[in-house]
């Protein structure tokens, strides 16, 4: 929702009145065609007021960290934010990788690596009070924190183990609220920016990606919360909503989900597999593989120009839900469809893709 300013509840009076006074007499006497005018008045005066540009903070003096830089959206983010002028504070898990070392030497001396694992409660202080530092000597203000930092385990319930929940949860959630403990009194002072990434599978959850979507509406409920608790300091909390982007995360590249599959599956209990079987799972990798990366997004401009507005907006909306349109549409689907329609459509897609499982096709009926 966007927040609510003098300008737009102005521009949304003015267009309601517009449209209740001079069009919607127009359409008739019959009280259910002026009440069908109304609702409709109110509809357009609202997007037309939501989508009134406000005016963008000055990048100028102000600084940003962003953890989960390696590689991805975080690694782009970081490049796409030093050069729009911000100085970045580009968080790493590993200070000297790959992902890294290309970024101190393709951006300007502004951005700097720092590590951080997002897990650590040490090396999150130690960032925090580098940064601490570095900005009082250069007379800058922390302006944002972009946590970005995350994982994701794919598998069937069953197949997965607790411990890969808590891994999910440990970078995904936990490691978000330790960051962003760790940089609020910097960001409160200047009454500056917290920006969460969810993903659209923190509105809905999905078969095969349980642990990344528990994480993700963890994400959504500490967000909502964050923003009204810091509301009062004049902090802002702004959730992105990313479809699907997974053409450029290392995680679904090239034969990764078939990787990370055969190692879940490998670790699978005997009986689980049994009742599953093999042509089963090699029928979902196969979906994973196919459905994931072929309906990604072909570029990073609407997630990283979402983050940027949600950082230099003066008035920035609760919530940005950058995709392309099947992921706009699988979203709208499965948020506002009766769960009986959606449930059919998963069934759909697996009858059409993926054998039954050995065990479903065996099971004799319940007396």
């Amino acid at each position: 929702m966007a927040a609510v300013t003098v300008k737009r509840l102005a521009v949304f009076l003015l267009c309601a009145f517009v449209f209740m006074k001079y069009i919607v007499p127009r359409l008739g006497q019959e009280i259910l065609s002026r009440c069908f005018g109304y609702i409709v008045s109110v509809i357009i005066s609202y997007a037309i007021a939501v989508n009134v540009k406000e005016g963008k903070v000055q990048v100028s003096g102000k600084s940003v960290v962003i953890t989960g830089c390696d590689t991805g959206i975080g690694n782009a983010l970081a490049r796409y934010l030093d050069k729009r002028g911000f100085r970045v504070f580009a968080g790493c898990l590993f200070e000297r990788g790959e992902g890294a070392r290309r970024l101190k030497a393709e951006c300007s001396g502004k951005l700097q690596v720092v590590q951080m694992d997002v897990t650590s409660d040490q090396q999150v202080a130690e960032v925090a009070q580098f940064v601490q530092s570095a900005v009082t000597v250069s007379g800058d203000v922390l302006w944002g924190v972009v946590n970005n930092a995350g994982i994701i385990k794919l598998g069937e319930i069953e197949w997965l183990p607790v411990e890969s929940y808590r891994q999910v949860m440990e970078v995904n959630l936990f490691g978000m609220i330790r960051v962003t403990k760790a940089f609020l009194p910097m960001i409160r002072r200047c009454k500056g920016r917290i920006v969460n990434m969810s993903s659209m599978q923190g509105l809905f959850s999905s078969a095969v990606s349980s642990p990344y979507s528990v994480s993700k509406f963890g994400v959504e409920a500490f967000s909502d919360a964050l923003r009204h608790e810091v509301d009062k300091w004049g902090v802002q909390t702004v959730i992105i909503e990313p479809g699907n982007f997974s053409a450029f995360t290392n995680a679904m590249e090239g034969d990764s989900i078939t990787k990370m599959m055969d190692d879940v599956w490998s670790n699978t209990p005997d009986d689980i597999k049994e009742v599953y079987g093999l042509d089963y799972f090699k029928g979902v990798v196969k979906l994973l593989n196919t459905g994931t990366l072929s309906m990604s997004a072909n570029t990073l401009k609407p997630v990283l120009t979402a983050i940027e507005d949600a950082l230099i907006d003066e008035n920035p909306p609760d919530r940005f839900s950058p995709g392309n349109a099947h992921s706009k549409l699988l979203t709208w689907f499965f948020c506002y469809l009766p769960s009986t329609v959606t449930d059919y459509l998963y069934k759909l897609s697996y009858a059409l893709s993926v054998d039954k499982a050995k065990g479903v096709t065996a099971a004799e009926p319940v007396a």
